[in-house]
């Protein structure tokens, strides 16, 4: 059954979050698979309220592959308050207010200040996504 089938618009797309954090590429590979109907009704995302900061969770470097791999897909994208910034500090839901964070990283904001305005490119809500064969991980 399908996502729009059982009642709802979107899906957290929790296994592809946690097949891109544990690995291996493979079943990252094999995730992205799925028929085009499951795959469009996913929320992608690397960071949200219940998982730790990506910053965190990845590392630097891999929190921008993992970022790329999640956000360019199909589907509805979700990047968490702070996210940009590379914030590491996960704050509970329920505070009232956040306190003034020192965990910004110049690394995390010029990575986003490109990837971000790249993103919005029409081709990423219109196109039609296709995993590239024989390599591994990469996607037109």
């Amino acid at each position: 059954m399908g996502i729009a089938a059982a009642g709802f618009n979107y899906c957290y797309d929790k296994r592809l979050y946690d097949r891109i954090l544990q690995g291996p590429a493979e079943q990252v590979r094999l995730h992205l698979l799925a028929d085009d109907e499951y795959q469009h009704g996913l929320v992608r995302f690397v960071e949200n309220h219940d998982e730790p900061r990506a910053a965190s969770a990845f590392g630097s470097a891999r929190s921008q592959v993992a970022a790329v791999t999640a956000l360019t897909q199909t589907g509805a994208r979700l990047v968490h308050n702070g996210q940009l910034e590379g914030a590491t500090v996960h704050l509970p839901v329920f505070l009232g207010r956040y306190p003034i964070r020192a965990d910004r990283s110049p690394h995390f904001i010029a990575f986003y200040r490109s990837f971000l305005p790249a993103l919005a490119d029409p081709t990423f809500r219109n196109g039609r996504w296709q995993l590239v064969r024989p390599i591994r991980m990469a996607w037109r």
